[in-house]
């Protein structure tokens, strides 16, 4: 916005109502756009006191990788991808992930580190078309690899998980 003064023409910041900052264990977290975030919602059909935190454009390593982004909340993490029509999503909430491991760079990696997220047994069963593989034991295992910055999406989804498990075994 540009306020004129006399001849000088000044740029005035305004901070729009919806822009919340969050902050836990030193990452800071913007929630996204009130676009995004309607978009989000409809994808994922939830409700309106879900919010969008972030979103990342991530491929998801199954026999084949499937480029699309992952939008992380206080509540779930989902997938989408609209792939020349071809639409996949899901979505799992941060009480079923039971660890998250960082997979160093390598050739099956396509030479980037890549997140793993291991939910616990018998949960997200919905969700199972986008798993890469299902253990012994019954736990899904998602690879999500090649974000624009990993280490930003590392720390964000690191952290969220985290804070999300520890208020998780406080209650149980």
């Amino acid at each position: 916005m540009e306020k004129k003064v006399g001849k000088k023409v000044r740029h005035v910041q305004i901070k729009p109502p919806h822009s919340l900052l969050i902050v836990l264990h030193g990452c800071q977290l913007n929630p996204k756009a009130p676009q995004k975030n309607l978009t989000f919602k409809k994808i994922f059909s939830l409700p309106q006191e879900e919010f969008l935190i972030k979103d990342f454009s991530c491929y998801l390593k199954r026999e084949l990788p499937l480029q699309g982004r992952i939008f992380i909340s206080a509540r779930i993490v989902g997938f989408y991808s609209n792939f020349f029509g071809h639409k996949t999503k899901f979505f799992f909430l941060w009480e079923d992930i039971e660890d998250i491991q960082v997979i160093p760079p390598s050739f099956a990696t396509i030479g980037t580190p890549a997140l793993l997220m291991i939910l616990r047994s018998g949960r997200g069963f919905d969700a199972r078309h986008g798993a890469k593989c299902q253990d012994g034991e019954g736990r899904l295992k998602f690879q999500f690899q090649t974000f624009a910055s990993f280490s930003i999406a590392s720390k964000t989804i690191r952290v969220l998980w985290r804070t999300k498990t520890t208020s998780y075994e406080d209650r149980a």
